[in-house]
């Protein structure tokens, strides 16, 4: 029941502004992202394409060998030469610079091949750095998908100028960071379980909600959240492991599906990775 009609009028307008507000933000955020996931999964694609043709370069070392293993039958001028290899019992057509020798387009091939062997290195690298950055951008994809409070919306966007997704905002605030408030469950034997709604949340509950000796979990192989199974002082059961490992499931990308992997230690053993 409201008092006047004007109190329950304030109290719907006010509802509707938040959800609008709400709606507003995540659709911004989820512009942003979006754009974001599809340069990176443009940008993996390319580099795997690359360290494909790039693997291709110990041909141009088979190549070299059997022109230097053929050198009395080669002559400078030809554009091109059919050799028989050995190794694979099969005969290989080279091409060849007609204005080099025998030798020089031997020496030819094996700069490809050192040119090649060098881009792998470097192209293992860069694969595995935009790998780490695609499964970022999904956890984050994940957060916002199941955003749907203002408190959560608003981390959110804090994590997206920390990330530099988003320009920071010049004004900071001067009120204290209101404190996080993730899902919060009660296992089958009483014991709390705590379950990070985004990664500001995750990185909390792990790092400074979580004792050494509580339990950490989180899906394998895939996003999702970080789950804490508070222990207390005594050795959890099997019935609060299994409901914290589905919560764990339930919070992730991985939702639906008929069997998956988690991964569950006491937190103690959880590292962050400088960076």
């Amino acid at each position: 029941p409201y008092p006047t009609l004007s109190h329950l009028l304030d109290e719907v307008t006010g509802n509707e502004m938040r959800l609008r507000s709400i709606r507003e933000n995540k659709h911004a955020l989820t512009q942003v992202l979006h754009t974001q996931l599809n340069r990176a999964r443009k940008k993996l694609k390319l580099q795997k394409d690359e360290l494909e043709q790039a693997e291709n370069g110990e041909e141009y070392k088979e190549k070299a060998e059997l022109i230097l293993a053929n050198l009395s039958s080669l002559s400078k001028g030809a554009d091109r030469v059919c050799l028989f290899d050995f190794n694979h019992e099969k005969e290989v057509q080279i091409r060849l610079d007609p204005a080099l020798s025998p030798v020089e387009n031997a020496q030819k091939y094996f700069k490809k091949y050192q040119k090649a062997k060098k881009a792998m290195i470097a192209l293992a690298g860069q694969l595995t750095k935009t790998k780490e950055e695609l499964d970022y951008l999904e956890s984050l994809e994940l957060a916002l998908d199941r955003a749907d409070d203002e408190r959560t919306i608003s981390e959110l966007k804090e994590e997206f100028m920390e990330a530099g997704l988003i320009g920071k905002n010049l004004k900071k605030s001067k009120n204290p960071r209101p404190a996080y408030k993730p899902y919060k469950f009660i296992s089958p034997e009483n014991a709390e379980i705590y379950v990070g709604k985004n990664n500001l949340q995750n990185d909390w509950l792990t790092f400074h909600l979580a004792k050494p000796n509580d339990l950490w979990f989180h899906i394998k192989d895939y996003p999702g959240s970080h789950v804490i199974l508070k222990t207390g002082q005594r050795e959890a059961n099997s019935a609060d492991i299994l409901a914290a490992a589905n919560l764990a499931v339930y919070f992730s990308k991985a939702r639906g599906s008929t069997k998956v992997r988690i991964d569950y230690t006491p937190r103690k053993n959880v590292k962050k990775p400088p960076g």
